[in-house]
C-alpha cells in the first residue's frame, strides 16, 4: 500500500514561525513569553496531519478492495490532484463531516474516471468553502423521500420549517440560514430562488430542489456501495 503523507508545508506552519520570530524581536519579551507560546501554541497541524494520514489509509483500504491494479492509480493525475488538493483542505479543517467528504471524493476519484478533472477541482474547493451547514441542507433538498416524511411528521412544507426540523441549531440563525441558501443557489447546485415553499398543489407534491449538478457534487464527495 503507498505510504502517502499530505503535504508538510502550510500557511499555519509558516504563521506559527514567523509568530515565534516577532515575540522573540519583541524587548522584554524572548524567554517566558515564547515558552507560553510554545506551550500553548504548539504546531498546531501536526495532530490534523496524523488523522488526515489515518483516513487515506482508509481511503487506500477501500480501493485496494474495489480497484483491479491500484498501482496504476499513480499514473491518474486526477486522482493525484485529488489527494493533493484533499490533503491541503483537511489540514485547515477539523470538522469529521468535511473530513469524511473529503475521504470520499479521494475515494470516488480513484474509482472512476468520468468526472472532469476540473469539475473535480471545483468540486473540492467547494468542500474547502461551504461549512456544514451548506452541505448538510443541499443533502436534505436532494432526498425527496425525507422531505415528505418530514412533512408527514407535520412540518410545514417550507424550506426554513425542514431546515429548522433538522437542524435545529440554525433555528435562531436565519441569517445565515439564508445565506448558505443563496450560496448554495448561485453554485448552481440548488433551484427555487429565496427560501420558501417547497411543495406545490393541494395535495402538496413534495419538489426535490437539488439540481443534477448539486446531485453529481454530492455523488462525489458520498460513500459509495
Amino acid at each position: 500500500m503507498p505510504n502517502l503523507e499530505p503535504p508538510q508545508g502550510s500557511p499555519g506552519d509558516t504563521a506559527h514561525l514567523m509568530a515565534r520570530a516577532v515575540i522573540s524581536a519583541i524587548p522584554g519579551m524572548g524567554g517566558a513569553a515564547l515558552e507560553m507560546f510554545n506551550a500553548i501554541v504548539v504546531p498546531p497541524l501536526e495532530k490534523r496531519r496524523a488523522e488526515w494520514t489515518e483516513q487515506l489509509t482508509q481511503a487506500f483500504v477501500v480501493l485496494q478492495s474495489r480497484v483491479t491494479d491500484l498501482e496504476n492509480l499513480k499514473n491518474n493525475p486526477a486522482f493525484i490532484d485529488a489527494i493533493i488538493q484533499a490533503s491541503r483542505i483537511a489540514i485547515t479543517n477539523n470538522q469529521q463531516e468535511k473530513i469524511e467528504a473529503l475521504k470520499n471524493a479521494v475515494i470516488n476519484s480513484g474509482l472512476s474516471n468520468s468526472i472532469d478533472r476540473s469539475l473535480q477541482q471545483v468540486f473540492l474547493s467547494y468542500v474547502d468553502s461551504f461549512t456544514v451547514f451548506h452541505l448538510k441542507i443541499l443533502d436534505l433538498f436532494s432526498r425527496q423521500d425525507k422531505l415528505n416524511a418530514l412533512m408527514q411528521r407535520g412540518v410545514d412544507p417550507d424550506a426554513e420549517a425542514f431546515i429548522y426540523a433538522e437542524m435545529p441549531e440554525l433555528t435562531y440563525q436565519n441569517d445565515l440560514t439564508k445565506l448558505v441558501w443563496a450560496e448554495l443557489n448561485s453554485k448552481g447546485l440548488l433551484k427555487g430562488g429565496q427560501l420558501g415553499i417547497v411543495a406545490r398543489g393541494n395535495g402538496y407534491l413534495i419538489i426535490k430542489h437539488s439540481t443534477n449538478f448539486g446531485d453529481q457534487f454530492l455523488s462525489f464527495i458520498k460513500k459509495t456501495n
